[in-house]
């Protein structure tokens, strides 16, 4: 698949092949890529799940982000880290914090040179 951006719900800076993500495979900047991060917090608002977002449980990541790919009408998708290529943008959105982190190219390679 070629996921050209995608957004992480994450706490920790841990990624794994099945850590979920919110991918779009077009117009993935940085830019659009925040704005998917902060209607992923709105939406968790909305649908009153704030607090199991919040403590990161998955199957309530998950709910908030497929609810998410149909208000934007599908035009991004839910899928797992494992299954993304060619990532040109990544942005990972700590739901603990609500902070949102952006990077450029692929995340695996960000964080692990932000470690060193």
């Amino acid at each position: 698949m070629g996921t050209h951006g995608l957004v992480v719900v994450s706490s920790e800076s841990i990624i794994t092949r099945n850590t979920l993500i919110l991918g779009v495979t077009s117009d993935g900047f940085s830019d659009t890529l925040v704005s998917l991060a902060k209607q992923i917090t709105a939406t968790a608002k909305r649908m009153r799940v704030l607090t199991l977002f919040r403590k990161g449980h998955q199957d309530t990541i998950k709910l908030v982000m497929q609810r998410v790919c149909q208000d934007n009408k599908n035009w991004c998708f839910v899928d797992t880290y494992g299954n993304a290529e060619w990532i040109s943008y990544s942005v990972v959105l700590n739901p603990k914090l609500g902070t949102i982190l952006s990077y450029e190219g692929n995340l695996k390679t960000c964080l692990s040179r932000q470690a060193a």
